[in-house]
């Protein structure tokens, strides 16, 4: 049996709750006392215990980490990437994207010093990114990964130089941008639909982007693409790789380069009806001017698209139009007339 009893020291007055007990081995009744605290209400019994005060022993960046780590916990994917270092990076660059000789600093101080027991020093980080940059690994990966997100409605292939002055034997002169520079090409592959890049490799810089395509239809099909529509950029375009195509009989959607001859016949022939009311196309927030064509290519029937951007004509005319009235002098017009028109040619039309 409990009850309560209150005492009364200076201008305060304490609760305790007693009960009564019997005493078995001294045979009689007995009581044991808690403190419950100062009275703040009589009537509702409310008291206020003095909480012992806490020290501080570490104070941790959170929130970002362990979200990270509750959405990859959550995602059936990454059952095979949960290696403590791997994570640890991932973390890392994507919190604090910044050199990898700063990750022990920003280890020590986030929480995922609580989550993984790993060695995050420079030494042992340039020997986990020698083990994971094994090309069978990324293989490895590569399957497991396709083989989960298998794109339904067409890929992406592209390229990108990435210039550097790295002394290894994929760093080669290339041409980027209207310069030649030492460069790595990374190949990448994308899901249409979803952006999300399903594979990726690195190739030598002086390679050119025409002669890579069949290397990466060889490697889908390795992972188990074989079906899929393919859009690629205008530096794949070649006889030899749309035969390959037509081959494989993939479906595809390729720029052509401005210097072929086709290119130049449709924009002659399409052009000057090309801006007609029954030819827009909303796309998104734009509007664009798109007409079809059956053109013969490589001995193949297909459909050629011709395509105008008028936001773009129109920022291309003004650009061209102000350097051209600041270098015209007399008797240059003709052929200033002629600059303009070939240069909305060129600049505001794409072909598909």
């Amino acid at each position: 049996m409990s009850f309560i009893r209150y005492k009364k020291f200076g201008d305060k007055e304490y609760a305790y709750e007693v009960t009564s007990y019997w005493d078995s081995e001294k045979k009689k009744p007995r009581q044991k006392t808690k403190y419950l605290g100062v009275v703040v209400d009589k009537e509702k019994k409310i008291f206020k215990k003095k909480s012992r005060e806490r020290r501080e022993k570490l104070i941790l960046d959170f929130g970002d980490t362990y979200f990270l780590n509750q959405f990859i916990n959550r995602v059936t994917f990454f059952e095979n990437l949960k290696k403590e270092m791997f994570l640890a990076l991932i973390f890392y660059r994507l919190c604090y994207p910044s050199a990898m000789r700063y990750a022990r600093m920003w280890y020590e101080g986030n929480i995922v010093r609580k989550l993984f027991d790993v060695d995050i020093s420079s030494q042992r980080i340039s020997e986990f990114l020698e083990e994971i940059g094994d090309e069978s690994i990324q293989r490895e990966f590569f399957k497991e990964y396709i083989r989960q997100i298998t794109p339904s409605e067409g890929i992406v292939i592209d390229t990108t130089a990435l210039p550097n002055q790295i002394n290894i034997p994929r760093s080669s002169w290339g041409w980027h941008n209207e310069e030649i520079e030492k460069q790595i090409k990374l190949l990448l592959v994308i899901d249409r639909s979803t952006s999300l890049p399903l594979f990726f490799r690195y190739i030598a810089g002086n390679i050119v982007d025409v002669s890579t395509l069949k290397a990466t239809v060889e490697e889908l099909k390795k992972y188990g693409v074989s079906r899929y529509f393919l859009i690629l950029d205008a530096g794949f375009f070649s006889e030899e790789n749309i035969k390959e195509l037509y081959n494989e009989e993939i479906q595809f959607l390729i720029r052509l380069p401005a210097l072929r001859k086709l290119y130049k016949r449709l924009i002659l022939e399409e052009s000057r009806e090309l801006e007609s009311y029954r030819n827009a196309v909303r796309y998104g927030r734009r509007v664009l001017f798109v007409k079809q064509r059956e053109v013969e290519l490589f001995g193949k029937r297909v459909y050629a698209y011709v395509v105008l951007d008028p936001e773009r004509k129109g920022r291309e005319m003004r650009r061209t139009l102000l350097k051209v009235m600041d270098e015209i002098e007399e008797g240059e017009e003709e052929e200033m007339e002629y600059i303009l028109m070939k240069k909305g040619d060129n600049d505001s039309h794409f072909l598909f």
